[in-house]
């Protein structure tokens, strides 16, 4: 596989799990009947969270919402656009709601963590092979 290709299912990943955790923060925000800024605060604060914590202490920087933003337009889209369409149609925000965009964004991380995983296990194996080697015996039986 090309590693274009790659990069871009992985970015298309992060954007599909940015969306689903600003949506689950946007419906948390909404139930708590926080205010246009309240809303965009908690989306933004569960979008971004756990990759601003992931950043510092990988000592990366810029930032990953600050080197693309485009991501911050697009929780911001999100947040306005709920306001708008949750005032319009005055749905009930249920425990129910939540869990959907809160299971995508998880779904999503715990896949990546999955594949991630599998493939650095593979290729130590690998490794161990061509190397010849060898488990450490810590007892050996005489």
């Amino acid at each position: 596989m090309n590693a274009s290709v790659i990069g871009a299912a992985l970015y298309a990943v992060e954007v599909i799990g940015i969306a689903a955790f600003a949506l689950s923060g946007i419906i948390e925000a909404a139930r708590r009947r926080m205010d246009a800024v309240g809303v965009t605060a908690v989306a933004g604060l569960a979008a971004f969270g756990g990759g601003t914590l992931r950043d510092f202490l990988l000592d990366r920087r810029p930032l990953f919402w600050v080197e693309h933003s485009e991501l911050l337009w697009l929780v911001l889209a999100l947040a306005l656009g709920s306001l708008i369409f949750l005032r319009g149609r005055h749905l009930a925000l249920t425990e129910r709601a939540m869990q959907l965009p809160d299971a995508i964004g998880l779904g999503l991380e715990q896949w990546l963590c999955l594949l991630l995983g599998a493939s650095s296990a593979t290729l130590m194996r690998v490794a161990a092979v061509l190397r010849d080697w060898r488990i450490p015996q810590w007892k050996t039986e005489q």
